[in-house]
């Protein structure tokens, strides 16, 4: 590979992440718009524990519901971490959503949570006798 290949192969992935990096700084944080005034994006995150020990849940899965509708869903990390990533059209955001966790061997944990931009929820998922 010649040099000016290895240069402009750099280069192209440095104007990438550029073009990524300055599309994401603008982002305002005074209001929920992934484009221009379409939709509220909300993200969702967290970890899954064990109640009795604190230990990660890793085989868990995460999702978030409104009106029945899967929003989104996550098998969760060998961390116990999960992130949901979804959207409402701008002025048509419910007031709450669901948020559950379920995983073999625990009981299925459910919970309403107000929708903003940011939610952050761990769940504490207890063992089943």
């Amino acid at each position: 590979m010649s040099r000016s290949t290895v240069h402009s192969s750099w280069l192209c992935t440095a104007l990438i992440w550029a073009v990524l990096l300055t599309g994401c700084a603008n982002e305002s944080d005074s209001d929920f718009n992934i484009g221009p005034g379409d939709r509220l994006r909300v993200v969702v995150s967290g970890v899954v524990v064990n109640s009795n020990t604190g230990n990660a849940v890793g085989e868990a899965e995460v999702s978030a519901y409104h009106a029945g509708d899967v929003l989104d869903r996550q098998s969760v990390g060998s961390d116990g971490a999960y992130e949901l990533l979804f959207g409402f059209e701008q002025g048509e955001a419910p007031d709450k959503i669901l948020l559950e966790a379920q995983a073999e061997g625990y009981e299925e944990y459910e919970v309403p949570v107000g929708v903003e931009r940011g939610i952050e929820y761990d769940f504490e998922l207890v063992p089943m006798d």
